[in-house]
């Protein structure tokens, strides 16, 4: 039980000091600009109308069954896990080695940095999915179900922060993996059904998809809010499952291992 608590129990008793950080952090990225902290808001919305007219207006792609708002919701569903996944992937891969002063500081503790980076990399799926859930009846899309929308988003970011947790401590040792992170984000953009549903999949790359991690979040997102329906059984079960243990994981072997990782930083 102490295990399954202590991920938890140290978020919650730092969380002032995490919130705080945060704040800091994501001002700190857009000082100097015009419209500051808005960024924060205006910049995924305008990835995703930007993708969602390049599919719809350029590529002219069209789906069995759906017309052309429901193909804007069911991108731009997509995209919202996926930029939140791509960019903390970047940013909770290098939390500890930008930070390497604060490995062993035990007013900030080490486990937060990851974290911090991971919610740092949110307010595409905060914002986005916020956005979503609120437009999608107006436009006839989903139902009360969006209203589960925010547990498949907490689900999605105890798996990134049990990734970052690992990756994190990895990168001190081997830096090439903070260079191979851009080429595996690239990938999970193609195998990720963001602008194609599963049926369109063809054979040959139909188990890279099924192992794709994110394409079960995509796909109990798009369910919720594109087709009115609740997710699979199945992805459901294997998102709690892998999301779950991935966080307990990754911060069972962060705990452990930030030691002898500290003569790497």
């Amino acid at each position: 039980m102490e295990l399954l608590l202590s991920p938890f129990r140290v978020i919650f008793r730092h969380r002032a000091l995490l919130l705080g950080t945060l704040v800091v952090e994501l001002r700190s990225t857009y000082a100097g600009s015009v419209l500051g902290l808005s960024w924060v808001v205006i910049a995924p919305l305008l990835l995703m109308v930007i993708y969602a007219s390049v599919y719809l207006l350029i590529f002219r792609v069209t789906l069995p069954g759906l017309g052309p708002v429901d193909y804007v919701f069911l991108t731009s569903t997509g995209l919202s896990a996926f930029m939140t996944f791509g960019n903390s992937l970047g940013a909770g891969t290098n939390s500890v080695l930008r930070n390497k002063q604060v490995l062993l500081n035990a007013v900030f503790p080490a486990e937060l940095l990851p974290v911090r980076a991971v919610l740092t990399a949110c307010p595409p799926l905060v914002f986005g999915g916020l956005a979503l859930m609120v437009l999608a009846p107006v436009f006839g899309q989903g139902s009360w179900k969006v209203l589960f929308v925010p547990v498949i988003a907490l689900f999605q970011v105890m798996f990134m922060c049990g990734i970052a947790w690992i990756l994190s401590l990895l990168t001190l040792l081997i830096r090439d993996i903070q260079h191979l992170i851009q080429y595996v984000t690239t990938v999970l953009l193609i195998i990720t059904p963001i602008g194609y549903t599963l049926s369109m999949v063809p054979a040959g790359i139909a188990l890279m998809v099924k192992l794709n991690p994110l394409a079960y979040y995509v796909l109990a997102y798009q369910s919720l809010i594109v087709f009115d329906r609740w997710p699979d059984g199945g992805i459901l079960a294997v998102i709690a499952v892998m999301s779950t243990v991935t966080f307990l994981a990754g911060f069972w072997i962060f705990q452990k291992a930030k030691f002898a990782f500290y003569d790497y930083a």
